[in-house]
């Protein structure tokens, strides 16, 4: 007993396009979810590399207030951002009259 695998003629484009246009919905989709934002212009406090971070980020769990003072008093008027060990966080201060 031989299988042979048979596919069907296509009658028209449409199908063709369909599956084209399913093929770009689904590119736009992966695209859409995997964009980042870009913190590298935010000035850092601590550490900004991998493991500097992940370091920055107990820091910041055990001495939070020693960490944002800091964040203050060198980026005066300006965000910054700071590793919490899982993510960023980025600290905008308001200036106030």
């Amino acid at each position: 007993m031989h299988w042979q695998f048979q596919v069907p003629p296509l009658v028209d484009g449409t199908q063709v396009a369909y599956g084209l246009a399913g093929i770009v919905v689904a590119a736009l989709v992966v695209a859409n979810l995997s964009k980042r934002p870009n913190l590298d212009a935010i000035p850092t406090v601590g550490s900004s590399t991998w493991l500097g971070s992940w370091w920055a980020g107990i820091h910041f769990s055990a001495r939070a207030a020693d960490v944002l003072r800091d964040g203050y008093k060198n980026h005066k008027g300006t965000p910054f951002k700071v590793s919490n060990g899982c993510h960023w966080m980025v600290i905008r201060q308001q200036m106030t009259l």
